[in-house]
């Protein structure tokens, strides 16, 4: 009678093959399997990872905007810099360098 294995079943199977030094053949054998159905599985996991993207969908949250004007706060000692949000990242970027 044959054995119903999960996903994950066949995925734990596949990679005790690819670390034993057994051949598929003798894997399957000793594992009690069909060397086709091995071979098939093994095929269908390698598509479905594949497919799987590693990028996660993220959203907008577009709500509402900000009420109050944001900005950049800067201080050192007792200086303190405000600038605009729209401020450019380089220019920002030189500025702390050339303080630092």
């Amino acid at each position: 009678m044959p054995k119903h294995r999960t996903a994950e079943q066949w995925q734990q199977l596949i990679q005790q093959h690819t670390q034993s030094d057994l051949s598929v053949r003798a894997f399957c054998q000793e594992h009690h399997l069909s060397v086709t159905t091995f071979y098939d599985r093994r095929a269908k996991l390698k598509a479905n990872q594949a497919t799987r993207s590693e990028f996660v969908t993220a959203k907008a949250d577009v709500a509402k905007p900000p009420t109050t004007k944001s900005s950049i706060r800067l201080s050192c000692k007792e200086s303190k810099l405000e600038l605009p949000t729209t401020t450019d990242a380089i220019w920002l970027a030189n500025l702390i360098k050339a303080l630092a």
